[in-house]
């Protein structure tokens, strides 16, 4: 899918997947797609709810067979589910911002952290429901969204955010750099549903829990609830130089960035070969992640149905980009791996209108802005 120049708002990218499965479902209902549109959608409210690091195959409406999801797969089964999206980036913002813009990065022009609000000039989704009177929200957990790395410096520092300008509201849940704090779920997000429910509006929900350190910030019980029993992190069982490596259980960048083809390397020298155990641990952290942030899709949606905004709301629930798990001894999100670019992508339309399709076709982030 090709869009144009893009720089008013209300483009329309007419060849999206997603919008001529939408159509054709609709003429198929015998309506006018247009007039059906303007009649019953003008006023629809818009959820977006981003997902760092989610895996669709680690959820139950995608087949998997620990209890992980139980929430979303009920918000799943009054949803259009589509089964092969596709993210356009490994990058959480170079991907989100194809998301926004239905644009490929090399046409937006965030292509790595290092890019300022000069640098992307398309507008993006929130400015245009800005446009036609929607009050803009966002709740972010996902530093990603707020902060810029420097290459030069190796440090991540604040470029004056690319993404919260298009926000009336831009609500930060982390604030600081270090801890458990800097990736909550966005919960501040229920409280302005509350404020916010009598007006037409566009909140966007984005969470970084499920992003690595896993389960750091996932209380107990439910952190330790899938672990192997009387499991010891392996970089816990090896002999490493002390204060190089965090003593805290939860599996970490600064101890998987050391992994390749699941060894362990030391500077240049192999360490430890990870074993079954050590890939289930990783595992049993990231789904204890995916089993607390389904507790908040629950309270999200059972909010909506108490505010009655359930029928006047489109609810879109995507994950950024997904991330490897042992796959080819990779972890994290290095590399275009269908692991890595595998998205859950799951669409709550007002009054429940196509739930329980699932669409088989490709479609892409950029697909996602022209639908709505």
């Amino acid at each position: 899918m090709r869009c144009g120049s893009g720089r008013y708002p209300g483009t329309i990218c007419r060849t999206a997947t997603v919008v001529l499965s939408i159509l054709i479902l609709t003429c198929s209902a015998g309506a006018d797609p247009a007039e059906k549109h303007t009649a019953r959608h003008e006023q629809t409210n818009v959820i977006l709810i981003s997902l760092q690091c989610l895996r669709p195959d680690h959820l139950g409406v995608y087949g998997y067979r620990r209890a992980t999801s139980r929430n979303i797969d009920a918000f799943a089964a009054k949803s259009a589910v589509f089964d092969q999206a596709i993210a356009q980036a490994n990058l959480t913002p170079v991907a989100q911002m194809s998301v926004f813009t239905s644009q490929y990065p090399r046409q937006h022009g965030m292509v790595s952290f290092e890019v300022t609000p000069d640098m992307v000039t398309q507008k993006p989704l929130p400015e245009i429901l800005k446009y036609y009177g929607y009050t803009t929200a966002a709740a972010v957990s996902s530093p990603e969204f707020f902060m810029r790395f420097d290459s030069e410096t190796g440090t991540m520092i604040n470029p004056g955010d690319v993404f919260s300008r298009s926000f009336d509201y831009f609500g930060r849940t982390a604030r600081g750099l270090g801890g458990r704090s800097i990736r909550k779920l966005p919960t501040e997000s229920l409280q302005w549903i509350k404020d916010n429910k009598d007006k037409k509006f566009f909140l966007w929900i984005a969470s970084g829990l499920l992003h690595m350190p896993y389960a750091a910030s996932v209380p107990l019980p439910y952190r330790t609830m899938f672990d192997p029993p009387d499991y010891i992190p392996f970089w816990k069982r090896i002999p490493l130089e002390a204060g190089k490596i965090t003593p805290d259980d939860d599996p970490s960048y600064e101890v998987f960035s050391r992994v390749y083809r699941n060894v362990f390397y030391w500077g240049f020298s192999p360490v430890y070969h990870l074993t079954e155990e050590d890939v289930r641990y990783v595992t049993a952290r990231y789904d204890a992640g995916i089993y607390y942030t389904d507790q908040f899709i629950g309270e999200l949606m059972k909010l909506l149905d108490e505010l009655k905004l359930t029928e006047r709301t489109l609810v879109i629930l995507q994950s950024i980009h997904g991330d490897d798990l042992g796959e080819q001894g990779n972890y994290f999100h290095y590399d275009v791996t269908d692991s890595v670019l595998r998205d859950a992508l799951i669409m709550r339309f007002p009054k429940d209108e196509f739930g329980g399709r699932r669409f088989p076709q490709q479609v892409q982030g950029i697909d996602v802005m022209p639908t709505v």
